[in-house]
């Protein structure tokens, strides 16, 4: 982050007691919600900015934001919608995570960097659309897609995966309020928490082509009752290639719970290859080999 010089320009006319600002970059919000209008100085919205602020029903975002910050919004679940200027270029992980309230979103043409899904655990929301002239994301079945890689970087309840659509990145439908959901034959790997705390979620169905599911996919599905992980699953919870900080050092056998906390599942057929690995399965539940 570079530095910041000092506080908002002079000129810029609000309550310095409702907005913490530094360096054209709004740190905390003080207010007491609903509809908000934030200062018109303010380029970046920094990380957690506004969590946790149940009262915020709706919020003015200036035309010259670029930035929207890490859990940003987190917790704000009497937002119920969401106006994202143009000029915004990155969305931080998680910058809308658990608003409940929101139907709606739509990604305007100058975002070019996503992380860790913005929208998950926004269960209600069922709307998901991207700006036709957005050269680095589309949207395509109320899914946001990466246009080079097809990997599906966030979804919501409505969502209806596109027959090309390569890969699930994480937590791409992380608390996503959808009750079943079939994968088409195009999709090679889920990412790590991809259906995470999809608490509606019944049932899915994993084609023959995935060969990769990531840590933590399946975890906190409490209505999940049954699962078929395909042969061509080679790696469950774990890739020892993969270059992430977040697994240096740890072992490949901490990380391949993908069944964790639920309660519902009473079958899982796996490939023989699984046998022996612990993956979170309930004892109460039946599991087949094949």
């Amino acid at each position: 982050m570079k530095a910041r010089k000092n506080v908002a320009p002079a000129s810029e006319n609000y309550d310095k007691k409702e907005f913490f600002i530094y360096d054209s970059m709004l740190l905390r919000y003080y207010g007491k919600g609903g509809h908000v209008v934030i200062p018109a100085c303010v380029s970046e919205i920094a990380d957690k900015a506004f969590r946790g602020c149940t009262s915020l029903t709706s919020v003015a975002i200036p035309k010259g934001t670029t930035y929207i910050g890490d859990m940003a919004f987190k917790g704000c679940t009497g937002l119920t919608s969401i106006a994202i200027p143009k000029r915004v270029e990155s969305m931080g992980e998680f910058a809308f995570y658990g608003c409940t309230g929101l139907r709606s979103v739509k990604i305007p043409r100058g975002v070019k960097a996503i992380s860790n899904n913005p929208f998950a655990a926004c269960e209600r929301l069922e709307s998901i659309a991207v700006c036709k002239i957005n050269f680095k994301y589309k949207s395509d079945g109320n899914c946001i897609i990466d246009r080079k890689t097809k990997e599906l970087v966030a979804g919501c309840k409505s969502s209806v995966i596109p027959k090309y659509a390569a890969s699930i990145a994480r937590y791409a439908f992380c608390g996503a309020g959808f009750k079943e959901m079939t994968l088409p034959e195009s999709i090679k790997s889920i990412g790590e928490f991809a259906f995470y705390l999809c608490s509606e979620l019944t049932a899915i169905t994993i084609p023959s082509s995935v060969t990769y599911i990531g840590e933590g996919a399946f975890n906190g599905c409490e209505k999940l009752t049954s699962i078929v992980i395909p042969q061509s699953v080679m790696e469950i919870g774990f890739k020892e290639e993969i270059n992430d900080p977040y697994y240096k050092g740890i072992e490949p056998e901490e990380h391949r719970i993908i069944f964790g906390d639920c309660p519902s599942l009473k079958s899982v057929k796996l490939p023989e290859r699984f046998r022996g690995q612990d993956l979170g399965i309930s004892p109460c539940a039946e599991v087949v080999y094949y």
